[in-house]
């Protein structure tokens, strides 16, 4: 179990300016607190107005997050700062997070053998230093620590020449992802991937191609059939997803194509993802793919959720 980061003097000051304090910085929290439903209860009664609040007071300018449960289920915070306003965000944060934990403690009943399993399927991914952690978190605990610039999710926008811009635009969307959180955030889920697919098309992306390599990415032996005889494959894709999906799956589609889809400027995110010039056509999938995928963790939509979703998206945009 990870030590609970000691509380910092609520009478500190920031220190004083040097060459470096406005040097951008970045500053994590994992919240180990378990169960779906208390996540969601978690970000829209404590997270979002404490990540609101550190911008507004300007200690945090971006912000995102993501659902993981590598040494147990939590909620990965992550913050953009400057070395100047990291110790007050640090103790703003940790002191917001103790209390809540304290006052509404998730009573989730995991057992041992469900939290290894989890852990497992993680297929040893580490996106943070908490993540490196022997053993298992408690439930109701938190890590709280400074984020290597070089690590997940930064490290696919590093180099990157208008990615201030990407994060503030994944920032806007990580606050929407909290908003539907009480509101079907199933459909939510199926509805931004409507229109990251109409997006796709409205900006002459290859579509077909994005979402034949997003489907690689969760279904591990498709590269290989599909190298081995893509025209069988092609034929079966349409034949993975049910009557019934299919039937709800159109139905966003349409919806979206109506205007039905708010909050979100999915084309102007498309569209600075699929034009970087310095980046190759798979390097660009693939930093899509990874921001689809955040988006449906940060809705509580797993990963067997999202499969037939993408393998839909993918037959619409197959060749007849």
């Amino acid at each position: 179990m990870l030590a609970r980061p000691a509380l910092v003097d609520t009478a500190m000051k920031a220190e004083p300016a040097h060459p470096d304090s406005g040097q951008t910085v970045y500053f994590g929290a994992n919240i180990y607190y378990w169960g779906t439903a208390e996540q969601n209860y978690l970000l829209v009664q404590g997270v979002r107005a404490w990540a609101r609040n550190a911008q507004e007071k300007g200690l945090a300018r971006h912000f995102w997050y993501f659902r993981f449960d590598t040494r147990g289920p939590h909620l990965f915070l992550l913050f953009a700062t400057t070395v100047q306003a990291e110790p007050l965000l640090r103790q703003y944060l940790e002191m917001q997070i103790a209390k809540f934990l304290k006052n509404r403690p998730s009573a989730e009943p995991l057992s041992q053998e469900e939290i290894e399993k989890r852990h497992k399927e993680c297929r040893g991914k580490a996106f943070n230093i908490a993540d490196f952690e022997q053993g298992f978190a408690a439930n109701n605990s938190f890590a709280a620590f400074r984020h290597d610039s070089m690590h997940y999710p930064l490290n696919f926008t590093n180099g990157m020449p208008l990615a201030d811009e990407l994060w503030r635009r994944l920032d806007n969307i990580a606050f929407w992802a909290i908003d539907q959180l009480d509101n079907d955030p199933a459909m939510k889920a199926i509805r931004w991937l409507a229109a990251v697919d109409q997006a796709l098309h409205r900006g002459g992306f290859p579509a077909e191609a994005y979402w034949r390599f997003h489907a690689c990415t969760l279904l591990l032996p498709l590269r290989e059939r599909l190298a081995a005889n893509e025209a069988d494959v092609l034929a079966m894709v349409p034949r993975l997803v049910s009557d019934n999906n299919r039937r709800v799956f159109s139905d966003a589609w349409e919806q979206v194509a109506l205007g039905n889809f708010a909050g979100v400027d999915a084309d102007a995110l498309v569209a600075l993802t699929m034009r970087d010039p310095g980046r190759t056509l798979e390097q660009r999938f693939l930093l899509l793919r990874e921001i689809n995928h955040a988006v449906m963790a940060q809705l509580g939509q797993w990963v067997k959720f999202q499969i037939p979703i993408i393998v839909y998206a993918w037959s619409r945009n197959i060749p007849q």
